[in-house]
């Protein structure tokens, strides 16, 4: 039984990461919440230590790159007179795609 759980879990965990590298973080962290809540319910110590271990680390990338996206932002914003233009688009596809249900996470500044 634990074993065929186990094996359900590692697979959130590898969709998660999967997705994170495709590009798609709000799909990645679904899929670590998922392997976390799984985890939780059968309660193996091994499996929950995995989840939240695969899980801290996906959200603190996340973490990275939002901090580095808003600092290139500030960037852009105090190069004034230099044409960014192609860099804002970058910026601002980035942007989209790491905020959304975790814009809350990001540092300010």
């Amino acid at each position: 039984m634990a074993q065929a759980v186990w094996e359900v879990i590692l697979d959130h965990i590898l969709s998660a990461w999967t997705l994170w590298f495709l590009g798609y973080p709000d799909q990645g962290l679904a899929q670590s919440q998922q392997a976390v809540t799984l985890a939780q319910q059968i309660a193996h110590p091994f499996c929950l230590a995995e989840a939240l271990f695969f899980a801290a680390m996906l959200f603190f990338q996340l973490l990275l790159l939002r901090n580095t996206v808003y600092r290139l932002g500030y960037s852009l914003a105090k190069a004034g007179g230099i044409d960014l233009s192609l860099y804002k688009v970058v910026l601002d596809a980035t942007l989209h795609c790491v905020d959304g249900p975790y814009a809350s996470a990001h540092p300010s500044g």
